[in-house]
């Protein structure tokens, strides 16, 4: 699944999303960040991550998608995501995404009433 994040009313972030069940419930993640002004993407990157109950994990990018649009950046390895100025913002995001995203919550979580 794809969805897209605003802060403050601005494009912020895309995510792409994939539920796995092999003996625990995952959902891999490739978070996008950076400038959203076409065709200028020279800020991007691409941070992946694996999310299960026990916690999540930065691993090498692409987790998700191999994309090969523009706007996907530079695909970061893990070390180079954990040496990345916009670390904090990649787990602020991902707390967000998983929190907030119904598929993904519920996949994780178990449905819940709302």
């Amino acid at each position: 699944m794809t969805g897209f994040v605003t802060r403050n009313g601005d494009a912020f972030a895309i995510y792409h999303a994939q539920c796995h069940g092999h003996g625990k419930s995952e959902v891999w993640l490739d978070l996008v960040l950076g400038s959203w002004d076409e065709p200028e993407f020279s800020t991007n990157a691409t941070f992946s991550c694996r999310v299960g109950l026990d916690g999540a994990a930065l691993v090498d990018a692409c987790g998700v998608v191999e994309g090969r649009a523009a706007y996907f950046g530079q695909k970061l390895r893990r070390e180079e995501a954990l040496a990345d100025r916009r670390l904090d913002s990649v787990w602020e995001l991902l707390d967000f995404v998983v929190s907030n995203d119904p598929t993904i919550s519920s996949y994780l979580y178990g449905a819940t009433d709302q």
